[in-house]
């Protein structure tokens, strides 16, 4: 209780020496969010792009190479969800090992540029990050069309389409990023 008080004081000491004119402008200045809009799959699952959808998939199921082996059957399981007959599964597993390489890479590089970008004062641009990542998905949908079944790849797709119900996305123009 002692200490309850003594902060008490403490935080009410501190707020009473705040100058009368800094807490007149605290009040008065409204806080105004720029927050970007939410995107709710629930309600609008066709709000969520593909490339988004596919993208947030890959990373569910993919794992870096250093993974433990609870985290490797983590993902597999997730994958398993897509019921893909055995060849596509491996399919699916090797891609995403693909995947995951490039993706890490991609944002290994990015980070880098933005420590650059910070150290000599200019302002990083995350639109050339978000268009070679989404380039990347897009190449592995490709990859996917090109190495599973076709029923795999429907289903892969169908699944995909069904899970958009349960994400949500922030989209400061619309494209989910």
């Amino acid at each position: 209780m002692r200490k309850f008080l003594a902060v008490s004081v403490i935080l009410l000491g501190t707020s009473i020496c705040l100058p009368a004119q800094e807490l007149q402008d605290k009040l008065e200045v409204p806080h105004v969010h720029n927050s970007p809009a939410l995107i709710d799959g629930a309600k609008n699952p066709e709000l969520i792009p593909d490339v988004t959808a596919y993208r947030l998939f890959f990373v569910a199921v993919s794992h870096n190479p250093t993974a433990v082996p609870e985290e490797k059957a983590r993902h597999a399981n997730l994958a398993k969800r897509v019921r893909l007959a055995d060849a596509d599964n491996e399919a699916l597993a090797s891609l995403m090992a693909t995947f995951r390489a490039q993706y890490d890479e991609l944002t290994r590089a990015y980070n880098e540029d933005v420590q650059a970008a910070v150290a000599s004062g200019a302002t990083p641009d995350v639109s050339i990050f978000f268009a070679k990542r989404d380039a990347l998905v897009l190449a592995i949908v490709a990859k996917i069309k090109g190495t599973m079944t076709t029923e795999g790849a429907t289903a892969l797709h169908t699944f995909i389409q069904h899970e958009k119900a349960g994400m949500r996305i922030q989209s400061a123009n619309g494209a989910g990023q």
